[in-house]
């Protein structure tokens, strides 16, 4: 006992009854055991009186006749242009307090199976919708709302599987499944784990092996990401990975990331072997056009080269560009002579016929297809060795401004790089690495690898790596001197209008924009011979904006 007294003192306040109710239940269920039979904690007649009273007062918020009060305000914490419209709430009714001693009795029914009173507590409150009176307008806010805007103090989470419990022991097995299901359309469903709710009440579940069938029967059809986290965890948890393996044969039609995630559970028991025969087989059955089968493939990729085959992972590379036309996936195949020339070059044809389409948006991300937005298109262009056409593509706006949505001030920076001549990168055009990797996916892509030394693997995904193979790809696309120095001439001319446009309009949020372009040029005519073009470049603005401080401290940055 007084061991059990000093764990009790040692949890925060919050968790201490929690955990005499624990105590309390583990009592209960012994005595139960013993005594072969249950003895409810709480009399019929008080379980109805408080039902009664919880009744009265939902029908009053429903008819407005209980509510919260909101003051509304603009908030320029922000900025001046940058206002926010604000809500104060305030609560002197005590809609909040009966909300939550309704969860707390809603929780005592629960551990008195009484179920039924239970669920048509929780049911309510998942429906309540509570009116706020304000001078502005009509509006009213949900439990979660309610929670968000601090007028209860509840765990949705925990409210939510108690839903979940309740709704499992009040139902018959043919409706329990599609019943539960019904529950993910209320938003504080979105994240939960199905199997957490056993741990919710006193009674075990009963029928849970038919259950689980019944709900991977009633998922497997339905897509959504939703529907396939769920299908996830109800499959792994009820048959394991092979039973993924198995659900991912028969559904990749609708659930391909099935595979991927048996994949993983392999990986994690070091299960190779099955890994490649499964990711192969996911490999040709799944549509190439779905970015799915590019994960799936370079997962598999990396474990054929662990397993000693070195041409299939390559291969595989391919199949990766195949799904999905990244950049990241294109510089991929220049990382090795004899895969550039064959699988490298292949991808170069295959770039020019690339599905493009502007504000392409698929909610369920398994299905995701391999659909390009323009920028990444035209970086591929570049990629390909298109640089007439992507020089095309940069068109300067009138005026040299309103750069945003349009491609100049991506396609500037990685003709910038292009021009650069060294091995090493200087601080400038070292920020312009960073910029272009972290478009490309080097920074986002954490299974990046690239041959080094003796073609060791070596993990990667970081400027540094990026710059690596771009240098190598550079190799195989490139121009003779004298068309460098057109392209560094046009190069120049674009920033020089776009440094007098935007300092000679004082746009100072754009500085450090037009610094870092400066600098670089600078950067790039050093490393073709030019000693002290930088700071000649430097020196020739400052000369022209003499009185722009903030603009000779963004040039000041890279010296």
């Amino acid at each position: 006992e007084n061991c059990l007294i000093d764990m009790a003192k040692q949890l925060p306040s919050g968790k201490q009854l929690d955990f005499l109710q624990f105590l309390q239940n583990y009592i209960s269920d012994n005595i139960e055991s013993k005594e072969g039979s249950y003895k409810p904690r709480m009399s019929d007649q008080l379980v109805e009186e408080k039902q009664n009273e919880i009744v009265v007062w939902m029908d009053s918020i429903d008819n407005h006749e209980l509510y919260l009060e909101a003051n509304g305000y603009e908030d320029y914490s922000g900025g001046y242009w940058d206002s926010d419209w604000t809500w104060e709430y305030s609560d002197p009714m005590g809609v909040g307090s009966r909300i939550e001693m309704a969860i707390v009795f809603a929780k005592d029914c629960v551990n008195d199976k009484r179920y039924e009173e239970a669920l048509n507590i929780l049911d309510r409150l998942l429906d309540l919708d509570v009116w706020v009176e304000n001078d502005w307008d009509e509006m009213s806010i949900d439990i979660e709302q309610l929670q968000e805007e601090g007028i209860i103090k509840v765990d949705l989470k925990q409210l939510a599987l108690m839903v979940l419990y309740t709704d499992y022991q009040v139902c018959d097995r043919k409706e329990r499944a599609a019943d539960m299901y019904t529950y993910f359309n209320y938003h504080i469903f979105q994240d939960i784990r199905m199997e957490e709710m056993r741990h919710v009440g006193r009674e075990e579940l009963k029928e849970e092996n038919a259950f689980w069938e019944d709900w991977i029967e009633i998922l497997a059809p339905k897509t959504g990401n939703l529907e396939t986290r769920l299908l996830k965890e109800a499959v792994f948890y009820a048959k394991g990975t092979d039973g993924l393996a198995d659900m991912a044969r028969k559904n990749y039609l609708k659930h391909p990331s099935l595979y991927l995630e048996a994949l993983k559970e392999y990986e994690m028991n070091h299960e190779y072997q099955k890994m490649v025969d499964l990711g192969t087989e996911a490999v040709n059955n799944i549509d190439k056009k779905y970015r799915i089968r590019s994960e799936i493939a370079l997962k598999v990729s990396f474990t054929e080269y662990y397993l000693g085959h070195e041409d299939k992972m390559k291969e595989l590379w391919y199949e990766v560009y195949i799904s999905d036309n990244r950049e990241v996936n294109f510089l991929r195949l220049f990382l090795e002579d004899h895969m550039a020339k064959f699988y490298g070059m292949k991808a170069k044809e295959l770039s020019k016929i690339i599905q493009k389409k502007e504000d392409y948006n698929n909610d369920n991300l398994e299905l995701e297809e391999n659909i390009l937005d323009s920028t990444t298109a035209t970086y591929l262009d570049f990629l390909s060795g298109e640089f007439d056409k992507v020089k095309r593509a940069c068109i300067n706006p009138k005026g040299s401004l309103g750069w945003s949505g349009n491609f100049i001030g991506y396609g500037i920076k990685i003709f910038l790089l292009y021009l650069y001549d060294e091995e090493c990168l200087k601080k400038a055009t070292k920020k312009i690495a960073g910029d272009i990797a972290d478009s490309f996916g080097f920074h986002k892509n954490n299974e990046f690898y690239f041959f080094e030394k003796e073609l060791a693997l070596k993990p990667g995904g970081d400027t540094e790596t990026f710059w690596l193979v771009f240098c190598k790809w550079k190799k195989y696309f490139t121009m003779p001197d004298h068309e460098k120095n057109k392209y560094l001439l046009w190069v120049e001319d674009i920033i020089d209008k776009r440094t007098n446009a935007i300092v000679g309009g004082q746009f100072r949020n754009h500085y450090a924009g037009v610094a870092l372009l400066i600098s670089s040029l600078g950067e790039v005519k050093e490393s073709k011979g030019y000693q002290g073009a930088g700071q000649e470049i430097k020196a020739r603005y400052k000369k022209i904006f003499p009185r722009h401080s903030s603009f000779h401290a963004a040039l000041n940055e890279y010296i």
